[in-house]
């Protein structure tokens, strides 16, 4: 496909850059403040299976992506897959899902980056401007996210051989803090301190609050892996496609012991029932623990650094997904252009910077219920992904494949069951991961209106009833 276009994307990205994009993307900084509700909910024993249990079920899906990004290494790949598997429409709706999963994201990121600034200097927190719902526009907090999304957005545009660079500076100094801290609390904790492991007085009780955990908070906490297939294209002409396989499982694998070490370590630095009366627990925990700053300083740093890795990638992918939906001609082709001088999308990655600025404006009352939503967004890609897997293993059989996933057809449709019960439990009344009613509904309504109404419009004026191959 790519080769249609001139000038194409950079060729820059190696096995290392997608593995540091894959784990910084993931680990965002919403651990740092859900670590105390993630422990809360099911028990420091009951939370670590549930990431177990979330990692490994996320397994299947992972190599779904690892075998057709290696097949179709394209930017924004999925959106080809799907378009190889199911036509246009689906082609569309995998773009769309991806769409909903990252734009609120990276509005939200602008967001709490200045929040986290304004609770690290409390001179932050002055100047309000005005109040939407619940929480405050300030004028400090407003300009820390202008100005990072403006630096972002620049970076982006200037190359992917920088991006990648500062992901791997940022993530590599989020996982030295995260180390220190893990260590701080294994070292000096004390695992009496864990007690009890679970919550519940029965099995089926200790079970049905690991669940809860399991789909409240590891289905949020553990998207990103999939960033890797949106910057297939961009790999070095060293690098072997059937590679992809490995920042992408190595990543889902990474984060996965980063939340389990981090909830560990929490657990012991001091009894964890007392982690429920806590404003913030993991930073109030271990400032209560060693009665230092500094260790709060190193928590802060990364969880700083989590949030500035996800800002990043989800910057980078969106900008492909922008960009292949223009190369199927599913919104104006526009969006393929390619900068003459960076080799980046510089359209796709300009209006992502465009609608985060605004986005920065609206502060966490608009964003906080879009980011829930999220959530289905990146299900609804993982049903797309492993859906046109094991399509293709039945239709297209002798597709070359350079990687070929474990399991076959048997796990690409463990993938597709593991995405469709993720589905359902954010969506079904009743549901311990059920998204809110009616807001959140009402903008996932939203959401594939407006989808429905574009696809139509650009079906007119743009489908060309093909594959580009």
């Amino acid at each position: 496909m790519e080769g249609k276009y001139k000038p194409s994307l950079a060729k820059e990205m190696t096995l290392k850059d997608y593995i540091f994009l894959a784990v910084g993307t993931i680990i965002g900084t919403a651990w740092a403040i859900l670590t105390g509700n993630i422990i809360g909910e099911a028990g420091p024993g009951g939370a670590v299976l549930a990431f177990i249990f979330g990692g490994l079920l996320l397994i299947p899906i992972g190599l779904a992506y690892a075998e057709l990004t290696a097949c179709m290494p394209v930017a924004g790949g999925p959106i080809t897959h799907s378009y190889r598997a199911f036509g246009s429409f689906f082609s569309f709706l995998t773009g769309w899902a991806y769409i909903l999963g990252y734009l609120p994201l990276c509005a939200w990121e602008s967001v709490s980056l200045g929040a986290i600034i304004g609770w690290i200097i409390p001179g932050m927190s002055t100047m309000p401007l005005y109040t939407i719902g619940a929480y405050t526009v300030y004028l400090p907090q407003l300009l820390v996210s202008l100005i990072s999304t403006t630096i972002f957005t620049t970076i982006n545009v200037v190359g992917i051989k920088l991006s990648a660079k500062i992901q791997n500076i940022m993530t590599v100094i989020l996982f030295i803090c995260g180390f220190v801290i893990v260590a701080a609390g294994l070292l000096y904790g004390k695992v009496e301190n864990m007690q009890p492991m679970l919550i519940g007085g029965t099995i089926v009780e200790s079970t049905g609050k690991i669940l809860r955990v399991l789909v409240t908070f590891v289905i949020f906490l553990m998207c990103g892996f999939e960033t890797v297939p949106q910057q297939a294209e961009e790999k070095t002409t060293k690098f072997e496609s059937k590679k992809f396989g490995i920042p992408i499982i190595l990543g889902i694998a990474l984060a996965a012991m980063f939340y389990i070490s981090i909830i560990v370590a929490t657990s012991m630095v001091v009894p964890w029932p007392s982690l429920l009366s806590m404003e913030l627990p993991l930073f109030d925990a271990f400032k209560a623990a060693f009665m230092s700053p500094i260790i709060v300083y190193l928590v802060t740093i990364c969880a700083l650094m989590g949030l500035l890795t996800t800002f990043n990638g989800l910057f980078m992918a969106g900008a492909r997904i922008l960009l292949a939906l223009g190369r199927e001609h599913l919104i104006p082709e526009t969006f393929v252009k390619i900068h003459p001088r960076f080799n980046t999308p510089h359209i796709a990655v300009i209006f992502i910077g465009i609608i985060t600025f605004i986005g920065a404006f609206f502060g966490k009352s608009i964003w906080l219920p879009l980011v829930n939503v999220t959530a289905v967004g990146f299900a609804l890609s993982w049903l797309f992904e492993t859906a046109a897997a094991l399509k293709l293993k039945f239709s297209e059989p002798s597709l070359p494949r350079p990687y070929t996933m474990y399991g076959g057809k048997a796990t690409a449709a463990i993938g597709v069951v593991t995405s469709l019960s993720f589905i359902a439990l954010l969506l079904l009344p009743g549901s311990p991961a059920q998204i809110s009613w009616p807001m959140e509904y009402l903008m996932l309504a939203a959401w594939l209106i407006t989808g429905l109404v574009l696809y139509h419009s650009s079906k007119s004026s743009y489908l060309k009833p093909k594959l580009n191959k």
